[in-house]
């Protein structure tokens, strides 16, 4: 939303039309521009949402691929905040603190796929290229317009695979031995 007056002249009244609520830095937040009823609308429309997510991955929790419960935010942004900083607002710093974590407890290669151009995918893909590729870990970055992928990223994918098989068989191996063996 621009600052200045001559861009913002007609604008709350084009956005009210819209069923839009504008609030810019200029203007600040006024009491009472969000009508109570829009407010009970979003609280009712949010409870649902949250008791149908809840009940959606506690069926999927029985299958194994799905937690239970909800995304574990704070622990996220700890581990992804050793590489971005909390202030850089976007979702990198939650790609990466998200894979850095479940690289380490559930998965064995990580794809992040993101829509061509895109920011806040770049600085993630770049960060975790880096560090995935210090700890040897399979890591893929992908870049998507909708079209279907070309040869080159179904070679990619299938090398990515075929590393994942092997950190599997590794950890798996590993599992099987021991404690007090070498």
């Amino acid at each position: 939303i621009k600052r200045s007056k001559m861009g913002n002249k007609n604008r709350n009244k084009h956005y009210k039309g819209i069923g839009l609520i504008c609030i810019s830095p200029d203007q600040g937040y006024k009491p009472g521009a969000v009508p109570w009823g829009r407010k009970l609308q979003f609280k009712i429309r949010n409870k649902i949402q949250h008791r149908d997510e809840t009940l959606i991955k506690a069926l999927l929790a029985r299958s194994g691929l799905v937690r239970p419960g909800g995304a574990r935010i704070g622990e996220y942004v700890d581990q992804g905040k050793k590489y971005i900083s909390p202030h850089l607002h976007g979702e990198a710093i939650l790609t990466v603190g998200t894979s850095l974590s479940e690289i380490k407890e559930r998965s064995c290669g990580i794809i992040a796929i993101g829509p061509f151009g895109c920011m806040p995918n770049r600085l993630s893909e770049a960060v975790l290229g880096v560090v995935m590729d210090k700890e040897n870990l399979p890591f893929l970055a992908i870049e998507t317009d909708g079209a279907p992928f070309s040869q080159l990223v179904e070679a990619q994918l299938e090398t990515f695979c075929l590393g994942v098989k092997r950190l599997h068989r590794t950890r798996c191996s590993d599992k099987e031995k021991p404690l007090d063996s070498p």
